[in-house]
């Protein structure tokens, strides 16, 4: 990880694939492979949804009323839906409020995921997440690459805190600031902060009634590496080389393709002191 802006690829991205369904459904499965972050929050939303399905689903079978089977989550800070995507897919009793502030991300998500919504399985709402009043309403608050953008970022965990339930889960994923003595410490123009050590979001979490349970550092050695191959190289190619770099990506992209899984593999299945990406898990007191 490092100073690339992503937020003007994002929006290209999103633009590319229009309201076709499949091209977005395409789109969110490379983010998926690609990102490794989605590999340890998806990991953490299968572990902790199953534990609130099961419950869900005791509580179906003992009262009979399909209004005790929902669990709640909220996405703060949406973006193209890729983690709401995962939850429902994964979980037939999960209710997602997601929220976000680009009118552009919550437009595509309402055509993208329309069923979802009449269904009421799903709402987006623009909403920043400095104002946001709701009280222990959601199990699971996820956070992924946010905080680093907002100035006020204890204002937002207080805030989603309080709309925690009581033994709710707080996840968060955000750039980690241990290599600010080197190049990598340039902040660019879309992040507010470099990002976060593990003392720094432990302290600011506890400030605020969430007990941290698990710290880690994220894309280490072998990820980083990942990064750089997989995709690093690949928006170099089209920076550069516009449609010559997309027509030499494919082959590129299937020759590193096996490398690259593996080496996001060994990464989650590491416990680094440093990387450059760091995730927390955290449940309200």
């Amino acid at each position: 990880m490092s100073n690339i802006a992503y937020d003007p690829i994002k929006n290209k991205l999103t633009n590319i694939v229009g309201n076709s369904y499949l091209k977005r459904t395409l789109l969110l499965k490379l983010l998926d492979l690609f990102f490794l972050r989605s590999w340890y929050v998806k990991k953490l939303l299968k572990k902790y949804g199953e534990e609130y399905e099961a419950r869900s689903k005791k509580s179906l079978k003992n009262t009979h009323r399909s209004t005790h089977n929902k669990w709640f989550v909220m996405d703060a800070g949406c973006g193209m839906g890729q983690y709401d995507k995962f939850l429902l897919k994964k979980f037939e009793n999960v209710d997602i409020t997601a929220v976000d502030l680009k009118d552009n991300y919550l437009k595509t998500c309402k055509e993208y995921f329309k069923k979802d919504i009449d269904a009421g399985r799903i709402s987006f709402y623009s909403k920043n997440l400095i104002e946001i009043e709701y009280q222990q309403k959601f199990d699971i608050v996820m956070c992924i690459d946010v905080l680093e953008h907002i100035e006020e970022d204890e204002c937002v965990i207080k805030n989603i805190s309080r709309a925690l339930q009581p033994e709710g889960y707080f996840i968060m994923h955000s750039p980690s600031n241990i290599y600010c003595k080197n190049k990598d410490c340039n902040i660019i123009d879309e992040h507010y902060r470099q990002g976060y050590s593990r003392e720094e979001i432990t302290d600011k979490l506890s400030r605020h009634g969430l007990e941290v349970l698990q710290t880690q550092y994220t894309y280490g050695i072998a990820g980083h590496i990942a990064w750089i191959i997989g995709v690093r190289i690949p928006i170099i190619l089209i920076n550069k080389l516009k449609v010559f770099g997309i027509m030499i990506l494919f082959p590129y992209m299937l020759l590193i393709l096996p490398f690259f899984i593996f080496l996001n593999f060994c990464d989650i299945k590491g416990n680094y002191n440093k990387g450059r990406g760091i995730y927390a898990l955290a449940k309200k007191k």
